[in-house]
This record gives C-alpha cells, sequence and structure tokens, in this order.
C-alpha cells in the first residue's frame, strides 16, 4: 500500500506537471505577480487553499484565461478578481441558497468560470 505521503507527493507532481505545460502553451507575464503572504490569506478565509492554486497564482497573478476561466487572486487591483471581494460578494449572493440545508463544510471555490457571471456570481 502506497503511502499517504506518497500520494500527495505524486498529486504535487501531477500539477507540477501540469502547470509546466500550462507555461509552455501560455507564457505568463513577463513581470512576476505580486507575493502573497497565503497564511494571512487562509486565516481570513478559515480555509486552507490547494497547492496547485497557489502555485498558478504565483505564475500568473490574476486574470482570465481565454474569456473562460477567472484566476481570482488576494487583494487583486482589480475587484472582479479579488478573492476577499469575490468571495464576500458571492456569498452574500448565495446565501439563499443555503436558506433550507446547511451549507457544505470546507465549500470553496478558489476561481471562477465566465458562465458564473450570467448567474450574477
Amino acid at each position: 500500500m502506497i503511502a499517504l505521503d506518497a500520494l500527495d507527493a505524486l498529486d504535487a507532481l501531477d500539477a507540477l506537471d501540469a502547470l509546466d505545460a500550462l507555461v509552455r502553451l501560455c507564457p505568463p507575464p513577463a513581470e512576476p505577480p505580486p507575493a502573497v503572504d497565503w497564511a494571512q490569506v487562509e486565516r481570513a478565509l478559515g480555509a486552507a487553499l490547494p497547492a496547485d492554486y497557489k502555485q498558478l497564482v504565483e505564475t500568473y497573478g490574476d486574470g482570465i484565461f481565454d474569456d473562460t476561466i477567472w484566476l481570482l487572486v488576494p487583494d487583486s487591483a482589480y475587484s472582479d478578481c479579488d478573492l476577499h471581494a469575490q468571495t464576500t460578494e458571492r456569498d452574500e449572493i448565495l446565501a439563499s441558497l443555503w436558506e433550507f440545508e446547511a451549507k457544505p463544510a470546507g465549500l470553496l471555490e478558489a476561481g471562477s468560470r465566465s458562465f458564473s457571471l450570467l448567474l450574477g456570481l
């Protein structure tokens, strides 16, 4: 049986391979994005964020891939791409969904897809 640490290491390698492939297809900006204090962000959100999301943010910064995938980044200069602002706005909009049942624990959205704009998210 493979130890959990070994599986986590394999997942990390898969994420790096995927990021390397993305970088080859879509080079990141010439100027690196601003550094993020992940410990502070995770404290503010009350949850840990996935390592591959952090790597993507550290490589590309905020923005939109192909008008489809929105990369929300903590403290973005653009409110549409700011993780904190969008989390607050979406929590308010989606609050009515949880009027009749409990919101699942650990439900987070670290990114966004353009169809969410159609829903007003």
